[in-house]
């Protein structure tokens, strides 16, 4: 996208690199907003998606920004998946775990989310639980795979401080993903809360958590 119009570009590959991002979070999500692989390593791209979202007039594209699989990803199954004591998320994946630090996904997709929806007010409820209370979980340095550095020097935002209350966001308690049998269900939004999270159904991909049928149970910080 960088050399449009100059000698060297490919059209055919922007096209067919937006048709692979399309993809993913047409059959890589569920509608529920639960993803079909382990979420850890399963990143949607918002580096992709923005450049694409910002290019949609000239090739016609849809705005993947507005995938109605991306929003559910982003303002339900994510909020869900933070824990009560909320310094950590819960990832079904074998890099994953019950307290993943950034969300075990991508921060970078939290930091395009936010920048992408800047007044969805779930949105920057999981941004600031995703990058840290002080953005302790921002990269520091590349990490030899994906330079994230970068990504937000381009993009960096800042969560909204009188934004911390998720019991006023309109959550409700549970989450439930019936193609997955993934439910996600707490008493209340306080830190204290109870929750109670049961994954019963095979996740095929590359990153699945093989223990089916067992709970997740926490509660009292």
């Amino acid at each position: 996208l960088a050399i449009e119009d100059e000698p060297g570009f490919n059209e055919l590959k922007v096209r067919g690199m937006y048709r692979g991002w399309r993809n993913l979070l047409t059959y890589g999500w569920y509608p529920s907003g639960a993803t079909f692989e382990g979420e850890a390593k399963n990143q949607v791209g918002m580096d992709g998606i923005l450049p694409f979202a910002r290019r949609t007039s000239r090739y016609g594209f849809e705005n993947l920004g507005g995938h109605p699989h991306l929003r559910a990803y982003a303002t339900k199954f994510l909020p869900h998946s933070i824990i009560p004591s909320r310094n950590g998320f819960i990832k079904y994946d074998l890099i994953g775990g019950s307290r993943s630090r950034g969300g075990g996904f991508s921060v970078c997709d939290m930091v395009g989310l936010k920048y992408l929806f800047p007044e969805d007010r779930v949105i920057d409820y999981v941004y600031r639980r995703s990058v840290g209370e002080d953005y302790e979980n921002v990269p520091d340095r590349p990490d030899g795979y994906y330079n994230g550095l970068l990504f937000f020097a381009i993009y960096a935002m800042d969560f909204q401080p009188e934004n911390n209350d998720p019991g006023a966001l309109g959550l409700g308690n549970t989450f439930f993903c019936g193609e997955r049998a993934l439910m996600m269900t707490r008493s209340d939004w306080s830190t204290d809360a109870l929750m109670l999270n049961l994954h019963t159904r095979q996740a095929n991909g590359g990153h699945p958590y093989a223990d089916r049928n067992s709970i997740h149970l926490c509660g009292a910080g």
